[in-house]
């Protein structure tokens, strides 16, 4: 955890770059072969990448459909209504 800590905010590397890096480098240290390291890695990554791809796709969908439908304008609209009046009501 220091090490990711101190590659990110000292020398100023990417975090994904940061965790491949540490998360490889804390295998070897822990005696896995290196063939086992490659294959868990691999598997681990693309699990997780299969399971966000799939949100961030429909999210970004959403709101493609959001922004040009203007139903977007409409929320930040109301919202800005809502909150106004509210400061307004709570006097601050």
């Amino acid at each position: 955890m220091i090490g990711l800590i101190v590659l990110i905010t000292v020398f100023k590397l990417n975090p994904f770059i940061t965790l491949l890096l540490t998360s490889l480098g804390l295998a070897v240290v822990t005696g896995m072969p290196l063939s086992t390291v490659v294959h868990s890695f691999e598997a681990g990554v693309g699990g997780t990448l299969g399971h966000i791809a799939v949100v961030v796709a429909l999210g970004t969908m959403l709101g493609k459909m959001m922004a040009e439908s203007g139903g977007a304008d409409q929320i930040a609209h109301t919202m800005i209504r809502f909150f106004l009046a509210r400061r307004e009501f709570t006097g601050r």
